[in-house]
C-alpha cells in the first residue's frame, strides 16, 4: 500500500473518532435538555393551574365580602324580630346576590344565613346556587331551626365566624342539606354585624370537583398526579396518590420552604401555596428521562468497544505499514545528527514503499554533504580559536584602561560629594535668612497695624482734649466776662457731651479690638434656638426657613450680626433682609439692595481700617470675619456686583455647633 493510501486511512480513522465523540456530546446534551424541559414544564404547569385556582378563590372571597357589605349597609337593626320585614328583605337580598353571581362565573354560590336570634319565630336565609349543574343559578329552600343546633364541627362554616368574629376558609365538607350530601363544598364565610350586633354569616363557595379538574389538567404524563394539603399539611384532595414517600417528601419540602421543582429519588415534585394557605402539590416520575439516559450510555459503551477493536486492528496494520518504517527512518536521521555520517540505512528502509525509499536515498546524499561540511567546519574552528585568543589579549588591555578610568572617576565623585556638602550648608544659611526676613515682615505688619490703631484712637482723644481745653477756657472767662449763667451752662453741657461722645467712641474701638483678643474670646457659650435668637435680636427682617439648637458665644454672634445689619443699612436703599437655613451646614445670609461693590472694593472690604464711608473706622467687617473664621470655625463670604446689592453669607459648621 502506498503512503498516500496509508495517510487516507489514518485521516478516515481520525474522522470516525471525532464523529463518535461529537455524537456522544450531542446525545448527552439532548438527554440533559430533556430533563430540564421536563422540569420547566412541570414548574410552569403547576404555577398556571395554581394561578387559575387562586383567581377562583379570590372571586369566592370577593362575593362573600360584597354580601356582607350589602347587608351591613342596608339592614335596619330596628326591624329585628319583624317577620314581614325580614321576608321582604330576603327578596331584596336575593336580587343583589343573583346579580353578584352573574358577574362572577367562576363562583358556584353565594349566601346569607341569619342567626336565629334575629327572629325567634322563623329562620331566614338566602342561598343561591347551581346545584343541578345546569348553568342556572336558583335560590335553594330555607333551613329550619334544627339546622343551627347540629354539631358545630359539622357546621364550622357558620359557627366558627360567629364565635371568633373572624373570616376564613373551611375544610371540604359534605352538602349542607340531605339531598345534596354527595356534593363536597369548600366555603369562605365572614360574620355580619349591624350596630355591633351579630345577625348572621355571609359566604360563598365552590365545588371541590372543580378543583380536581385543575389537578387533572396538570397531568403531564400517565404517572403524573396532583393533590392538595391544608395549612396543617393534611390531605384535602388526594388526587389518587398511592406513593406515601411522595406525600412525606412534599410535607418536608413545604416545612423547609423549598421552592421550585425538587427531585426526590425518581420523583419530581413541585408545590404552590394558594391564597387561602393550602398547598397544591404536583408530582411526576423522572424515570422516563433516566431510561433514555441509560439507553444512550449503553449505546455509547457499545460504540466505544467496537471503535476500540477497530482502532487496535488499525494500529497493528499501521504499525507494519507505516510506523515501523518511520521508526527506522527516525533512527537513521538520529544517527546522522550524532555525526555517524558513514551509517548504512537498514533493510526496512531499503525495502519500504517508494516514497520512504526515495527519502532514504536523499538522506544518504545529505549525509555525504554533511560530512564534507563537517570537515570545513573543523578547519574553520581552528582558525576561529586563533582569532579568539588575539581578541582576548585586546580585551585584557581594554580592561586595564577601564580600571584606570574608574579610579579617576572615584576621585571626581569625592570632589562632587564635598561640593554637595558645602551646597547644603549654604541652603541652610539661606533658609535661616528667609525665616528672619519673614519675621521682619510680620514685625513690620504689626507696626503698621499699631500705627493705624494710634491714628484711630488719636481722633477721639484729640476731640476729648480739645473739649477739655475749651471747658477750662470757659471756666476762666466766666470770671472776667459777665456772661449769663444759662449760656455758660448750655455751652458747658455741649462740650461735656462732646467729651462723653469721644469717650464712647474710644470704648467702642476698645470693645472691637477686644473681640480679636484670643484670651477674651474664651467666653461662656450658651445653648439657644438660633432662629428664635436671631428674630429676638434683629426683629422682623429675619426669615427662618429652618432652625437648630446651637451652643455658641452669643455676645460675639450679637456683635457680628449687629455689624452686618448696620453695614447693610448704611449702604442699602431701604431694604435689608436676613435668611436662616439649616441643611448640611448652618447658613445665615444678610442681603441689602444697595449700590453693591466693585471687585476692588470687595477685595479690600475685609482689610482692617478700610471703609467706603469717611465717618466709619473700617473695622466692623474685618473683626466680624475674624470671629466667624477663627472662633466659630466658619466661612465669611461676600457676594456683590455693582448696582445689584450685596449678600454676605455666614456658613457655620453644623457638626461643631449643633446640640445633639
Amino acid at each position: 500500500m502506498s503512503l498516500n493510501k496509508r495517510i487516507v486511512l489514518l485521516i478516515l480513522s481520525t474522522i470516525a473518532i471525532v464523529s463518535i465523540v461529537i455524537s456522544s456530546v450531542i446525545l448527552i446534551s439532548s438527554q440533559k435538555r430533556i430533563q430540564e424541559e421536563t422540569m420547566a414544564l412541570l414548574d410552569k404547569t403547576s404555577e398556571n393551574n395554581a394561578l387559575l385556582f387562586n383567581r377562583n378563590m379570590e372571586s369566592v372571597e370577593e362575593i362573600a365580602y360584597n354580601i356582607r357589605i350589602a347587608v351591613e349597609s342596608s339592614f335596619d337593626a330596628d326591624q329585628i324580630g319583624n317577620t314581614d320585614y325580614l321576608r321582604d328583605y330576603e327578596l331584596f337580598l336575593e336580587d343583589i346576590i343573583y346579580k353578584m353571581l352573574e358577574e362572577k362565573l367562576m363562583v358556584d354560590s353565594g349566601y346569607m344565613y341569619f342567626d336565629p336570634s334575629v327572629d325567634s319565630n322563623e329562620t331566614h336565609d338566602v342561598w343561591l346556587s347551581d346545584l343541578s349543574r345546569s348553568d342556572t343559578i336558583e335560590r335553594q329552600e330555607e333551613v329550619d331551626f334544627n339546622f343551627y343546633s347540629e354539631q358545630k364541627d359539622k357546621r364550622q362554616w357558620y359557627h366558627r365566624p360567629k364565635e371568633t368574629g373572624l373570616s376564613g376558609w373551611t375544610d371540604p365538607f359534605s352538602g349542607t342539606l340531605d339531598y345534596i350530601m354527595d356534593e363536597i363544598f369548600v366555603s369562605f364565610t365572614t360574620p355580619v354585624y349591624v350596630d355591633d350586633v351579630f345577625i348572621g354569616v355571609a359566604g360563598s363557595e365552590f365545588y371541590l370537583s372543580n378543583m380536581i379538574v385543575y389537578l387533572d389538567q396538570a397531568q403531564l404524563s400517565d404517572d403524573a398526579f396532583g393533590f392538595v394539603l391544608n395549612e396543617e399539611l393534611e390531605l384535602v384532595i388526594d388526587g389518587g396518590i398511592t406513593d406515601q414517600d411522595v406525600l412525606t417528601d412534599s410535607k418536608r419540602m413545604i416545612r423547609n420552604g423549598e421552592l421550585g421543582v425538587q427531585r426526590y429519588g425518581h420523583k419530581l415534585i413541585k408545590y404552590v401555596t394558594l391564597s387561602n394557605g393550602w398547598h397544591m402539590v404536583f408530582s411526576m416520575n423522572a424515570s422516563q428521562t433516566e431510561k433514555i439516559s441509560s439507553e444512550v450510555i449503553a449505546l455509547l459503551v457499545t460504540t466505544l468497544i467496537i471503535l476500540g477493536l477497530v482502532l487496535i486492528t488499525a494500529s497493528l496494520i499501521m504499525n507494519n505499514m507505516l510506523i515501523r518504517p518511520i521508526k527506522a527512518l527516525i533512527k537513521y536521521v538520529s544517527d546522522l545528527s550524532s555525526g555517524k555520517y558513514d551509517q548504512v540505512p537498514s533493510h526496512i528502509l531499503l525495502n519500504s514503499s517508494e516514497e520512504i525509499h526515495r527519502l532514504t536515498s536523499d538522506l544518504q546524499k545529505l549525509s555525504l554533504s554533511l560530512k564534507t561540511t563537517y570537515d570545513d567546519i573543523s578547519h574553520y574552528k581552528d582558525s576561529l580559536e586563533e582569532r579568539v585568543d588575539y581578541h582576548t589579549k585586546e580585551l585584557s588591555q581594554s580592561q586595564e584602561i577601564l580600571e584606570n578610568a574608574l579610579s579617576a572617576n572615584e576621585e571626581k565623585n569625592q570632589t562632587l560629594t564635598d561640593l554637595n556638602k558645602k551646597l547644603n550648608e549654604t541652603m541652610n544659611q539661606m533658609k535661616d535668612m528667609q525665616y528672619r526676613v519673614i519675621q521682619s515682615e510680620k514685625t513690620g505688619s504689626l507696626m503698621s497695624t499699631i500705627l493705624n490703631l494710634s491714628k484711630e484712637f488719636h481722633k477721639p482723644l484729640k476731640a476729648f482734649s480739645s473739649n477739655l481745653l475749651e471747658l477750662k477756657s470757659l471756666s476762666e472767662d466766666i470770671k472776667d466776662d459777665m456772661i449769663s449763667f444759662e449760656a455758660f451752662k448750655a455751652d458747658f453741657l455741649s462740650k461735656s457731651q462732646n467729651c462723653l461722645d469721644a469717650l464712647k467712641d474710644m470704648i467702642v474701638l476698645i470693645d472691637k479690638f477686644k473681640m480679636l483678643d484670643q484670651e477674651f474670646s474664651k467666653s461662656i457659650k450658651k445653648q439657644v434656638d438660633l432662629g428664635h435668637y436671631l428674630t429676638y435680636l434683629l426683629g422682623e427682617i429675619v426669615s427662618v426657613k429652618s432652625t437648630a439648637h446651637v451652643l455658641i458665644d452669643t455676645d460675639k454672634l450679637e456683635y457680628v450680626m449687629n455689624e452686618l445689619v448696620l453695614n447693610a443699612k448704611l449702604h442699602s436703599r431701604g431694604r435689608v433682609h436676613i435668611d436662616l437655613a439649616v441643611e448640611d451646614e448652618i447658613i445665615i445670609t444678610v442681603t441689602d439692595d444697595g449700590i453693591g461693590m466693585t471687585d476692588q472694593v470687595k477685595n479690600l472690604a475685609l482689610s482692617p481700617f478700610y471703609s467706603s464711608l469717611p465717618e466709619r473706622e473700617g473695622l466692623g467687617l474685618s473683626i466680624s470675619s475674624n470671629i466667624v473664621e477663627s472662633m466659630f470655625s466658619g466661612k465669611f463670604i461676600i457676594e456683590s456686583n455693582l448696582n445689584q446689592g450685596t449678600r454676605i453669607k455666614l456658613i457655620l459648621p453644623k457638626d461643631k455647633l449643633c446640640v445633639q
